[in-house]
């Protein structure tokens, strides 16, 4: 199972995807989606993973697309200033977003709230972050949930999203810090340039395995986490490329773990 691979590769956590973009979420709804009928999984795809992940000894995280759904703006993202522009503001995906997160959070408990790509500027944010930390004492929340500002700047290249009205570590995404970081952080990628399953990404598009631990070293030096994206296929088995650089980091680890785990940065 995923799970027993993770806990075998030394992963203290694991975030799923529960709703990215396209809006399918991937446990079966109380609130289902006003646009698009039975746009959920008959099986509990969060629940079950979720069991697993504890059973192994890790942390269950929760990653939400809480800017973008395509069920509710069909928009099309031709560059970085779309972005913010396609963030769903509509009254009704307000409720509905942050009514899926309650769900979520009422449902599954998770260790970690791991919103994407902004959240609408109407949702009342410190009422949210108050009913997580009210249900789970421990849990640790994100830096992806800005509010989209008043005024888009034209012709910007790349995304930089305003400050987080609150966040316990910061995501820098495919980029890790020159220096030592006070604040917790963590970078998330792919193993290789995609975050799903694509496959055209053969080993010359993957990371190497001597790249993979040297960053997991840096990183981890500077006061990071790696989250590291796993894109299976159709069928839910991890492609075996990606399989193979997982084992090898677990097999370095077994070795070496004593020195990455529970340690604080050193000058």
């Amino acid at each position: 199972s995923w799970a027993q691979l993770f806990q075998k590769i030394g992963a203290r956590y694991v975030v799923l995807t529960t709703k990215h973009h396209d809006g399918f979420t991937l446990w079966p709804t109380q609130i289902p989606c006003p646009r698009k009928p039975n746009y959920f999984t008959e099986r509990d795809l969060v629940g079950d993973l979720t069991k697993a992940v504890r059973e192994h000894g890790m942390k269950m995280g929760l990653y939400y697309s809480g800017g973008l759904d395509w069920a509710f703006n069909e928009a099309r993202i031709e560059d970085v200033h779309d972005v913010w522009l396609t963030i769903v503001e509509e009254p009704e995906f307000v409720e509905y977003s942050v009514a899926h997160w309650k769900e979520l959070i009422d449902t599954y408990q998770p260790s970690l709230m791991w919103n994407d790509i902004g959240y609408p500027a109407g949702a009342d944010l410190e009422e949210l972050f108050a009913y997580y930390y009210n249900h789970i004492e421990d849990g640790v929340i994100n830096d992806r949930f800005s509010q989209r500002p008043d005024h888009v700047p034209e012709n910007v290249e790349e995304l930089v999203r305003p400050e987080s009205p609150h966040h316990d570590f910061v995501t820098p995404e495919y980029q890790v810090f020159d220096e030592i970081q006070e604040m917790k952080w963590e970078t998330c990628r792919g193993i290789g340039h995609s975050f799903g399953y694509n496959r055209n990404e053969g080993d010359e598009q993957l990371l190497a395995l001597d790249e993979l631990i040297h960053m997991f070293v840096d990183v981890v030096s500077k006061n990071g986490n790696v989250l590291l994206n796993v894109g299976p296929m159709a069928d839910g088995s991890i492609p075996e490329n990606q399989q193979k650089r997982l084992e090898a980091l677990g097999s370095w680890l077994e070795i070496n773990g004593e020195a990455m785990f529970d340690t604080r940065p050193w000058n």
